[in-house]
């Protein structure tokens, strides 16, 4: 079976006070297991996962990586060493 994710990603930790992630790469190396673990015990085919990695305009939320409003640097680069 094929799965994809279509937009996934993390938000600064102040938007809205809801927790949304900020500057974690511990979500990134999850997710990546999440994934492999998908295709090595379940037999489902990964098709495609799409980081959302974009500004929105102020107030927000920011969910942009590298050099946005509020960088995540950490969860940068896991994303690039899992990913590459």
């Amino acid at each position: 079976k094929p799965f994809c994710l279509p937009e996934w990603g993390t938000a600064n930790w102040d938007w809205q006070d809801n927790g949304a992630g900020g500057d974690d790469p511990y979500y990134f190396q999850q997710l990546f297991v999440f994934l492999s673990n998908l295709e090595a015990t379940k037999g489902v085919s990964v098709e495609f996962e799409a980081l959302f990695n974009e500004d929105y305009p102020s107030p927000g939320p920011y969910h942009r990586l590298d050099n946005g409003v509020w960088p995540k640097p950490n969860a940068a680069a896991m994303y690039q060493s899992l990913w590459s």
